[in-house]
């Protein structure tokens, strides 16, 4: 596959809200202390965002995150803002629906956690989650395939993409079904990277177990992004940056 020329690198592993919308939300302060590669570990990969105009590249570090929080407190997560670095700091916990807005993407992250958390055993597994929810993040063509439509990975372990698009086939054919009882949970903040939580780590962001993620299928409304990178911290070095 051919790439557009690399416009901008650097950034670690993160996730775009593509036709979702980042929106305020006021839930419950988390204090990030440590970042870090969750111990499946993860690989590294080229992602490209292509709406951007120009488009938009960047190295990265590609797997489930672990954070540690103030209180000592361990969060998996994946990310869901590729624009942006992800540090230490403080973060704003809300529920799902206060960030992602697109329904049917909520439901599909919700089929893919559901379902594929238990396969994250190694480092391509757990790129291949990942690339997964990114994909179904920034995806606005309704291909859900990393070598098609407005988000593409690559020089990345081909295991780890062949992966993926099975779990996004998965997803998409309705195989893969939420669990009604899974809860996710996002942490935001005006000058970080938008993490995804999910189960024990979302009751943990919200301080009580959070409605279940499928009620947000009842919400209305597309979001689209907005606005220019802005200039962010430097990244933690645990997970790390390439380019």
């Amino acid at each position: 596959m051919t790439f557009p020329a690399i416009r901008k690198l650097g950034l670690i592993a993160t996730g775009l809200i593509g036709s979702a919308t980042l929106a305020a939300g006021a839930d419950a302060a988390v204090t990030i202390t440590g970042v870090a590669l969750d111990s499946p570990g993860g690989v590294n990969g080229t992602i490209t965002y292509t709406p951007s105009n120009p488009d938009y590249v960047a190295n990265a570090a590609i797997g489930r995150i672990r954070l540690t929080t103030s209180t000592g407190d361990t969060l998996l997560s994946y990310c869901i803002d590729i624009f942006h670095n992800l540090t230490t700091g403080t973060f704003t916990g809300g529920t799902v629906a206060s960030a992602i807005t697109d329904a049917g993407k909520v439901t599909k992250l919700s089929a893919l956690l559901s379902n594929g958390e238990a396969l994250v055993t190694d480092a391509d597994h757990s790129a291949a989650q990942q690339l997964a929810v990114w994909e179904i993040i920034n995806e606005g063509s309704g291909v859900y395939n990393l070598g098609a439509g407005d988000f593409f990975a690559s020089n990345i372990s081909a295991n780890a993409v062949s992966l993926a698009n099975s779990y996004l086939a998965n997803v998409n054919n309705g195989v893969w079904a939420a669990d009604p009882s899974l809860s996710l949970a996002v942490l935001t903040s005006p000058n970080n990277q938008t993490q995804l939580v999910f189960g024990a780590s979302a009751a943990k962001v919200l301080g009580s177990v959070p409605e279940p993620a499928t009620w947000a299928m009842m919400l209305i409304g597309f979001g689209a992004i907005g606005g220019t990178m802005r200039a962010r911290r430097t990244p933690i070095r645990p997970v790390v940056r390439f380019g």
